[in-house]
């Protein structure tokens, strides 16, 4: 995707963006006219060290110290009476401790959170703001349950969770524990678009992810990514990485197309056949190269289910929870006036991107029924346009052959690579040098001879024309002491290739001479 800069939209006076009484009255003011579930929403911050980790040493100190992570998780929380409410300048003052070191002399709302606000508007509209009520309690109680999990990845130039609090607190009051916390470089708070900082990232995320399952309320089943910009493009490597991901939500993040930057293509745990997760992409209608380039993320990644949402004439601002907020003026570096239709097509998105969590996460089946309708998220003055193409079977992999290997022996696994040949004949495990060095693991590492001798005559029946595979089964028949059928094989093997120094030596060997 070619790279689109904008960023987060400001926020205006509490009069600007009180929604219509009958549409959201138990939402937040910073909604805009979306609807709350069933479900309060509560809120926790927890702090804590990546130990595995470590960064520069403080001032005062000559020690690096453990990676510290602040985790913002909101939850579905037990029905209360109104008024707990935080206000948004909770946020505010949370942000702007997100980065470390802390630059001396720094007032609050002046660093990468609200600053853009704070330069964006009177005075008197900021105050507005920070005193406006969002929808989460701190500390709330927590719902009955487990609850399915979303991971959130944040943006470049949108490092603190401050710019994505709505959607996490429209999720969470449809039943979702969301959590995520700020994008913090490698060794300060500059992130550089770059494979370290990708990584980053990516680790950051996996710890949160293992800190929220230790939660008594959150599922351990259920496993969701939501990642915007640079956070896009961590999930999905993460996801490619991570069997144990359930569905990813991607919001106009470079990945549809190869980025300038390379990633996250330069990860190497990158690769879009590993994408085998429902996977739903919204950006910009604009992202859409030319129908000549080559590439598409969309295109490549087979064994996902797939849904590819454009939205038209909206900016990179407007992915962002900021873009609930109407009024707004242009903020230097960070967004243009939005368009007049921005505010309804994020709500939009954020409605269908709870529909899509629903079907994958929950199994819900009326929501699977509104994805398959293209017409159900279409509204009047809304440019959205949905497409969408189902998976193809995921083929398996060395690690599924040697799986199936140890649950029900080796045949059942050589039938499953039979199987493939006909259906996937490029496939990595079928190939003759992924083969050689299984039998290999299984007769010198592992020592199971028979299991290494089945492996190689596979390799011979997929491969009959190369010595190769004829030399390995012969080097095992010898190794288990069957010397007339290492012979035969390598026999063969050099009756393929003639100038082979070692079938030679073998046959010397083997025959006496």
């Amino acid at each position: 995707m070619r790279r689109m800069i904008g960023f987060p939209a400001c926020l205006v006076c509490i009069s600007a963006f009180l929604a219509p009484p009958d549409v959201c009255a138990d939402t937040s003011l910073l909604w805009g006219d979306l609807a709350a579930g069933p479900n309060d929403v509560g809120f926790r911050l927890i702090e804590d060290v990546d130990r595995s980790r470590a960064v520069t040493a403080r001032a005062g100190s000559d020690r690096a110290a453990g990676r510290p992570i602040r985790i913002y998780i909101w939850y579905p929380a037990r029905k209360r009476d109104r008024g707990a409410e935080m206000p948004f300048s909770r946020y505010a003052e949370l942000t702007d401790a997100d980065f470390w070191p802390r630059p001396a002399g720094r007032e609050v709302l002046s660093d990468f959170g609200v600053g853009p606000l704070a330069r964006s508007l009177s005075p008197e509209r900021l105050a507005a703001v920070l005193a406006a009520k969002t929808a989460a309690v701190e500390d709330a109680d927590v719902a009955e349950g487990r609850h399915p999990l979303i991971v959130f990845g944040q943006g470049l130039y949108y490092e603190s969770p401050i710019a994505h609090a709505a959607v996490c607190e429209y999720l969470a009051s449809h039943g979702y524990v969301v959590a995520t916390c700020p994008l913090i470089g490698d060794d300060s708070r500059l992130v550089d678009l770059d494979v370290i900082d990708l990584e980053t990232q990516v680790r950051d995320l996996e710890f949160v992810i293992a800190h929220a399952r230790q939660l008594p309320f959150v599922s351990p089943e259920r496993l969701g990514l939501l990642g915007f910009d640079m956070g896009g493009m961590s999930c999905v490597v993460l996801a490619m990485r991570n069997p144990d991901i359930d569905a990813f939500v991607s919001l106009d993040a470079g990945i549809l197309y190869p980025h300038p930057s390379a990633l996250p293509g330069s990860s190497p745990h990158y690769d879009p056949k590993r994408l085998r997760i429902p996977w739903l992409h919204v950006t910009q209608s604009g992202a859409i190269v030319t129908p000549e380039a080559q590439g598409s993320l969309f295109d490549t990644a087979v064994h996902a289910e797939r849904y590819l949402a454009l939205v038209d004439g909206v900016q990179h601002a407007d992915f962002t929870s900021f873009s609930l907020i109407e009024g707004k003026e242009p903020a230097v570096g960070y967004w243009r006036r939005s368009s007049g239709h921005a505010r309804r097509s994020y709500e939009t998105v954020c409605r269908y991107l709870s529909r899509f969590f629903d079907a994958y996460l929950r199994g819900d089946n009326k929501a699977r029924e509104f994805l398959a309708d293209k017409r159900a998220a279409t509204v009047p003055g809304v440019p959205l346009t949905i497409e969408h193409r189902a998976a193809r079977p995921a083929p398996p992999t060395i690690g599924d052959f040697v799986n199936a290997v140890a649950e029900n022996g080796v045949a059942s696994a050589v039938e499953m690579a039979r199987k493939l040949v006909t259906a996937c004949p490029d496939c990595d495990l079928v190939q003759e040098a992924t083969l050689n060095r299984l039998g290999y693991k299984y007769l010198y590492f592992w020592g199971h001879i028979d299991t290494a001798v089945d492996i190689f005559r596979l390799n011979v029946e997929l491969h009959p024309e190369s010595a190769n595979p004829y030399d390995s089964l012969g080097e095992a028949y010898a190794f288990g002491g069957q010397t007339q059928l290492a012979i035969a094989n390598y026999r063969k093997s050099l009756e393929l290739d003639p100038t082979s120094e070692n079938a030679k030596a073998a046959l010397r060997r083997l025959e006496g001479d």
